[in-house]
């Protein structure tokens, strides 16, 4: 009996059991089912939003490159403009027509008759030849003075994708007061992920405030020997690739060339043309010497530089600061082609 009774117990409670399982099966089945539609909305609002915010983000770097408002071209939609100009704009047809055509219309102007290469005052030279013919979006950079600079398109410098931090090299300032490098650091405030380095034979003493965003080197590398240091021993005497070279730069592009050599701009840029050396994409220069600009300016065009700003150097009328961009190298070749007034300057 006692057995029989113990048998009867355990069917009792297996029914139990079972029972309790038949009704504990929906509720595990809706838990699942919600988790379930819950990852299911999940994914799909992952799929709606992230594309959502990668167009903004787009529509972001668009607005600092060209403007608000700016709706990016497709890379095939813009191939004219990035091949004529070795990369750097990426723009409609239509747009980049616009800028070329100024560019062909100033062409016979820049140097009427081959008479931009006679010697006549300094303030004539600079009224009659090589006004700017390309428009950008141009950026005063530095404090308000002589050691400030205008950089053209400096929002595409920035969002340019690339697998190296961009460059800027600053040669000479003999002109510097002191130990100044207001430029500098104003373009670091700018574009903080550029690599900038200053050559200048002078020994002097780079502020701590800012030695650690900038690279000093008291290399020569503008001309052979060493005419106006002031350092105590005799710079060490590089050309400009070999510079490049020992900063681990070979093979990169140069963003942003700012030079004062106080007159030894001519032969540097001889050299380098002689080299076909022209590793940067703009170059931020004062020239001291009306007669020596004509051959300079046609080397640089022959290069592939369009002239984007010209201005005055107050403190000395001789001197000019000017801002060259650099396209594709047979612009004036094959895109506007140049005035052959022009390109006699160097036969």
């Amino acid at each position: 009996f006692g057995v029989a009774e113990q048998v009867m117990t355990l069917r009792a409670r297996s029914s139990e059991v079972a029972e309790a399982s038949s009704r504990s099966l929906p509720r595990v089945a809706r838990a699942a089912t919600i988790i379930a539609l819950f990852a299911l909305g999940v994914a799909v609002g992952a799929m709606v939003v992230m594309p959502l915010k990668a167009s903004r983000r787009l529509a972001h770097r668009a607005d600092r490159r060209y403007g608000p408002g700016w709706s990016a071209p497709s890379k095939k939609a813009c191939a004219r403009s990035l091949r004529d100009s070795a990369g750097f704009y990426c723009m409609s047809d239509a747009d980049w027509e616009r800028r070329v055509a100024i560019v062909q219309r100033q062409a016979p102007r820049q140097c009427v008759n081959g008479s931009c290469a006679h010697s006549i005052s300094p303030k004539l030279w600079y009224m009659q030849h090589f006004e700017p013919e390309w428009s950008c979006f141009e950026r005063r950079v530095g404090e308000p003075g002589a050691e400030s600079r205008y950089v053209c398109d400096i929002d595409i410098i920035r969002a340019s994708p690339r697998g190296a931090p961009c460059l800027l090299y600053s040669i000479g300032g003999s002109e510097r007061n002191g130990s100044d490098f207001s430029f500098e650091t104003a373009f670091h405030k700018i574009l903080p992920e550029c690599e900038i380095v200053v050559f200048d034979e002078r020994d002097v003493a780079v502020p701590q405030k800012v030695s650690h965003i900038i690279t000093h080197r008291t290399w020569n590398i503008a001309r052979e020997r060493s005419s106006n240091s002031t350092s105590k021993q005799t710079p060490k005497t590089l050309s400009l690739k070999a510079a490049m070279a020992q900063l681990g730069h070979q093979g990169r592009e140069i963003d942003v060339l700012k030079v004062e050599l106080l007159g030894i701009e001519y032969s540097f840029f001889d050299t380098l043309a002689s080299q076909n050396f022209m590793p940067f994409r703009q170059i931020l220069l004062k020239v001291h010497t009306p007669d020596r600009n004509s051959k300079l300016f046609a080397r640089l065009r022959r290069a592939g530089f369009v002239l984007a700003h010209k201005e005055i150097f107050y403190p000395d009328p001789k001197i000019h600061q000017l801002v060259f961009l650099r396209l594709a190298t047979d612009f004036f070749v094959n895109v506007a082609p140049d005035d052959p007034n022009i390109s006699q300057l160097i036969i």
